[in-house]
């Protein structure tokens, strides 16, 4: 990332510099960085949840204690011109990861075979989010009747040791359903089984660390915006984009068990549209009797396995954008979606406008966000999910919010309120 790089170049970021790695009691800076990837988020439609992970190389042979906390982002005036054409703060783009240090190797490239040769070496370093301690964690949790589930979740979160360095939030706790029956000495692989992935209860790991638990209510309702959004430009995105149905067939008919408001077991099988198979399919039961179901939460849930199993519609798959070459263009649009990509959270909506065709415009979830930053480029690439595979949501039920460029409206410019921007 030195001041000769192309990315360098490009951002022109001054004496401020590009990037800051903050691990431990050490800062490395752009003369010594030479790759940062950041992975967040899971690649599939429905949410497990998976801690972050950060890989960089820096020059030389340097020594990063285990578990040393370990931050990358911007500097504080880089992150400010970043969102300077919109209306997001430098402090909400800057942060890019925010975990513990894992583990370390360096590649010794050059040794002096002669005088005059100078030594090369290169550290790779690997983080992750300080959840991925939690699964060999000698602690037990418990259930207990009657609470949120999204309680459950947190409080298995919330181990004493990290939560200093991990702060945990959550969703309004009345849109998750409550626990049916007292489930005692689970580990905390139980509780992120039972409670978050089996419910389709988002964790989100978010850039600056903190874990945030969100029902597939509150997701839905996020979805469904009332003022205009930000939405991805078919222009402003890297070539070729792909779209595909991830559905051949139908294969399976579900059932479900789940605990009725008077704490009664119930199994039903969950309805199938007349027109997704002509023959009988194989029957799969999804146990859920460790809820009660009271929110429209397993009807979210049933209808988003169902409708991924079993539904083909096409859907983008994922969507590159090369934040040096939006920063080139520099029209307001191209600045505002650099800032905007930057402030994306893992399993957070997202739409495509009037520019993509027809088939896929429309509400998504980028349930994985990857960041690549070398001396070159800077891309991040938002793995789509459709909402009606992620939220099993019905195409009446979607949503269309307003959009914030006329690319991105489907609206004829003089029925569209308010004026030109």
């Amino acid at each position: 990332m030195s001041r000769v790089s192309r990315l360098y170049r490009t951002f022109k970021p001054g004496s401020a510099g590009l990037f800051e790695i903050v691990a431990g009691d050490t800062t490395f800076r752009d003369d010594s960085i030479s790759s940062i990837t950041i992975k967040r988020g899971t690649s599939g439609p429905h949410p497990t949840v998976t801690p972050s992970t950060c890989e960089f190389v820096v020059t030389g042979a340097v020594n990063i204690p285990r578990n040393a906390p370990l931050s990358v982002r911007t500097s504080p005036a880089f992150g400010s011109a970043l969102a300077a054409a919109s209306p997001i703060t430098g402090g909400a783009v800057r942060q890019r990861f925010n975990g513990r240090k894992a583990i370390a190797e360096v590649d010794d490239q050059r040794w002096r075979a002669a005088p005059g040769v100078t030594t090369r070496w290169a550290t790779s370093v690997t983080a992750s989010s300080w959840t991925s301690l939690l699964r060999n964690a000698d602690r037990s949790n418990t259930a207990s009747k009657g609470s949120r589930t999204g309680s459950v979740v947190v409080t298995a979160l919330k181990h004493p040791d990290i939560e200093p360095v991990q702060p945990v939030a959550y969703s309004t706790l009345t849109k998750f359903d409550t626990v049916a029956i007292a489930d005692p000495g689970l580990r905390f692989n139980d509780v992120m089984s039972k409670y978050a992935d089996d419910l389709h209860t988002l964790v989100q790991h978010q850039r600056s660390g903190t874990v945030r638990v969100i029902s597939n209510v509150q997701r839905r309702d996020d979805l469904n915006a009332t003022t205009p959004v930000w939405t991805i430009l078919r222009a402003h995105s890297l070539s070729p984009a792909r779209w595909s149905a991830p559905s051949e067939v139908a294969t399976t008919q579900y059932r479900v068990r789940y605990t009725t408001s008077t704490d009664v077991p119930y199994e039903i099988e969950w309805p199938l549209s007349e027109d997704v198979t002509v023959l009988p399919l194989k029957s799969e039961t999804v146990d859920l009797t460790q809820i009660k179901r009271d929110t429209e939460s397993l009807d979210l849930n049933m209808n988003a396995r169902n409708r991924t199993t079993n539904v083909a519609r096409m859907g983008v798959e994922s969507v590159t954008l090369d934040l040096g070459l939006l920063w080139r263009i520099g029209t307001p649009s191209a600045l505002r979606t650099v800032a905007e990509a930057l402030r994306m959270e893992a399993g957070d909506p997202v739409h495509l406008g009037a520019d993509w065709p027809q088939a896929v415009r429309g509400p998504y979830f980028a349930n994985e966000i990857s960041e690549d930053i070398t001396p070159d480029s800077w891309l991040i690439t938002f793995t789509l999910h459709h909402a009606r595979y992620v939220l099993g949501l019905d195409d009446d039920e979607l949503p269309t919010p307003p959009a914030i460029t006329w690319d991105a409206t489907i609206l004829p410019w003089n029925t569209y309120p308010g004026p030109w921007g």
